[in-house]
């Protein structure tokens, strides 16, 4: 995880990148692919950049951040898993989901910033 002395310039790239992940698996299975090996490139992602970034910011929340931190990090972690062995249109769509869920923890991190 690289180390940004802003949080919110980090939430900020944190959100492209995940767009960029997101966007090429779609652009895949629009092209007639599967998908798979986008969603593994996003699924490593989340796992060695989005939630240690976000986890390590949980020690600076109150109570009613980190129980929404921690209701969007289950929800992410069960988005995540559940595209796991999921090719093509539905696994785009359940990327879908895991973007708006990876931009809301990043929101919850960021107001924990400001």
């Amino acid at each position: 995880m690289a180390a940004i002395a802003d949080p919110t310039k980090y939430g900020e790239q944190l959100k492209s990148t995940l767009n960029r992940l997101v966007e090429s698996l779609q652009t895949a299975v629009d092209e007639g692919g599967f998908g798979a090996a986008e969603y593994a490139q996003l699924h490593t992602w989340i796992r060695a950049e989005l939630l240690p970034w976000a986890a390590d910011a949980s020690a600076r929340m109150n109570s009613l951040q980190r129980r929404k931190a921690s209701t969007m990090f289950a929800e992410l972690a069960e988005l995540d898993t559940a595209v796991l062995g999921t090719v093509g249109q539905r696994a785009a769509d359940l990327a879908q989901l895991v973007r708006r869920c990876g931009d809301g923890l990043v929101d919850i991190v960021e107001g924990v910033a400001a």
